[in-house]
């Protein structure tokens, strides 16, 4: 009977191994309380999660991971930081698909480059494999510039700091207006390339008072 007692605690011992480590190889992550449901094909954690990527790890209240689609539902205070190209992502909700390596905020989302350039908007997708986050919705940005974007959907090339954005709209510091009905703002040389130009000047500021602005035909960028 001993023996038959031994055999049966070893078996679930190994079995719990080899769940551990099919766990590991999919998502690395920590929580102060995790459950395992459906015979482990789901699995939630809560508080004080956090999911370890090769580039970036991922905060949030609570998780839920299912094994069978390999996707994440992230709630609460979320929050991905990537150390490679200094960036973090702040929202109220994150689904992620580790298929496809895409994350969708969703919720009070904001946006910081490099610690001066700031996003908001309701949702962005964030293409891990192709290294873009886009905005398909009303977005506002605020540059180190201190310039106001405003925009209707756009694209951010992460490694090249390129973002290119549709009916735009800038008002720089001096509060002159200008509305853009495509762009590209580079980020590396504070230029932006604009097409369908025009420029509404606030009283007083009628010539240019900075030089960091660029300006010239999209016809063959787009």
């Amino acid at each position: 009977m001993k023996n038959k007692i031994k055999i049966f605690l070893s078996l679930i011992i190994i079995n719990l191994l080899i769940a551990s480590y099919a766990i590991s190889e999919e998502i690395k992550f920590e929580a102060n309380s995790i459950e395992l449901i459906d015979k482990d094909k789901k699995i939630k954690a809560k508080k004080n999660v956090k999911i370890f990527n090769e580039n970036e790890t991922i905060y949030s209240d609570e998780m839920e991971y299912d094994r069978s689609s390999q996707t994440i539902e992230a709630k609460g205070n979320v929050r991905v930081e990537n150390d490679k190209d200094k960036f973090k992502i702040f929202s109220d909700e994150l689904n992620y698909s580790k298929k496809n390596e895409k994350i969708v905020f969703n919720k009070n989302v904001k946006i910081e480059l490099d610690s001066n350039i700031l996003f908001n908007t309701d949702q962005v997708v964030y293409n891990k494999l192709n290294d873009e986050i886009s905005i398909n919705s009303f977005s506002k940005i605020k540059d180190n510039f201190g310039n106001k974007i405003s925009s209707k959907n756009l694209k951010f090339i992460i490694d090249k700091k390129l973002l290119k954005i549709n009916s735009v709209e800038m008002i720089d510091q001096l509060k002159n207006k200008y509305f853009f009905d495509k762009a590209i703002i580079d980020f590396k040389k504070n230029e932006i390339i604009g097409d369908g130009v025009k420029i509404d000047f606030s009283k007083g500021s009628f010539c240019f008072q900075r030089l960091d602005l660029f300006v010239e035909s999209l016809n063959t960028v787009f």
